[in-house]
């Protein structure tokens, strides 16, 4: 193969890497926690798997950075112990309310219900 053939071959491998989605992320999302119990938080788009965000304090705010987007659909799941909620919140809504998500009263309620000791 001649040097002209192959800058035509490194040219086209070059296009075609550039062609290719690198993800995309969000800056950054807050996670509000107004509840009595800590919550490991998790998110996850229509497809794949979850992902691992951060685990909020009770009556604590969270701010996670550089999150991967996770298309039109997010899915947030909150919990504690044995005990998740899970919220699903459209990728206009989340940006509407500036990146922020509250960690929902109805986990703290399931908590108490299945009479889990609030934590020190």
């Amino acid at each position: 193969m001649n040097i002209q053939a192959k800058l035509v071959v490194a040219f086209a491998i070059l296009c075609l890497l550039g062609a290719c989605d690198s993800p995309r992320f969000v800056a950054r999302v807050e996670i509000a926690n107004r509840t009595a119990y800590p919550a490991g938080v998790k998110v996850r788009g229509s497809t794949g798997g979850w992902l691992n965000l951060t685990t909020v304090r009770a009556g604590a705010t969270e701010e996670v950075r550089e999150v991967l987007d996770q298309g039109p659909s997010w899915t947030f799941r909150f919990g504690y112990s044995d005990v998740a909620v899970e919220v699903t919140v459209d990728r206009e809504a989340l940006a509407d309310a500036n990146w922020r998500v509250e960690v929902p009263e109805e986990l703290e309620e399931r908590l108490r219900d299945q009479g889990v000791s609030v934590p020190p």
